[in-house]
């Protein structure tokens, strides 16, 4: 099961892990206005296609309270995931994907349609179109922004994703995915690092010397 919540894990940590950046640039006016969800993943959405490039630490905990650290490392087109014995590079038109347990890597060029699963921008196209946003009930008075994604399609595969955003600092805590089936995962984001330098393109890119 934890394998499903491994390869959803690109497109969903490109734009969702993002956020603190996104919205720690906004003011402090902005914050204290009332939006709507809609309104509020719009302006993260215009903020996250100025992120240069940058590094995430993160943990995640699967359906058996089991938990993994992983690091993201995101530069354009490009990134590089890590995460429990499976890396995941994309250089903006390979991917290859190495299983530490099984030694083996998968190479692929992925499709227009391929590209929506891994990648944030073509992703963020149509999250208004798969998922209809809202802030969940009850969460007006907490410390946190609770925003509640759910797929319009019952088919899919995520069925819904929670995200908590600390109101005081606009920063994005953790956020819930839920697959269909069952399954929920929660990723906690531990750190978020801007790059003041960009990334060199062979961290993108699958060193077949070195496996």
């Amino acid at each position: 099961m934890r394998t499903t919540a491994i390869h959803s894990l690109p497109v969903l940590l490109l734009w969702l892990l993002c956020l603190p950046l996104c919205l720690s640039a906004q003011t402090a006016a902005q914050s204290s206005q009332q939006v709507t969800p809609l309104e509020l993943l719009q302006r993260v959405e215009a903020k996250l296609k100025q992120v240069p490039a940058a590094e995430v630490r993160f943990s995640l905990r699967d359906a058996s309270g089991n938990n993994y650290p992983g690091v993201l490392c995101l530069q354009g087109d490009c990134f590089r995931l890590t995460t429990d014995g499976v890396v995941t590079w994309f250089d903006g038109k390979t991917q290859a994907t190495y299983l530490e347990s099984s030694q083996e890597v998968n190479l692929s060029e992925p499709t227009q349609e391929e590209l929506q699963s891994i990648h944030p921008y073509a992703w963020l196209s149509i999250y208004q179109r798969d998922y209809r946003p809202k802030f969940r009930e009850g969460s007006e008075g907490g410390k946190e922004h609770v925003v509640v994604l759910t797929a319009t399609n019952p088919k899919q595969e995520l069925l819904c994703m929670m995200l908590f955003i600390d109101k005081a600092g606009d920063r994005l805590a953790r956020m819930s995915l839920a697959y269909r089936g069952g399954e929920t995962v929660v990723i906690t984001i531990q750190q978020f690092k801007a790059q003041t330098t960009p990334w060199p393109a062979s961290m993108f890119t699958f060193d077949a010397k070195a496996y």
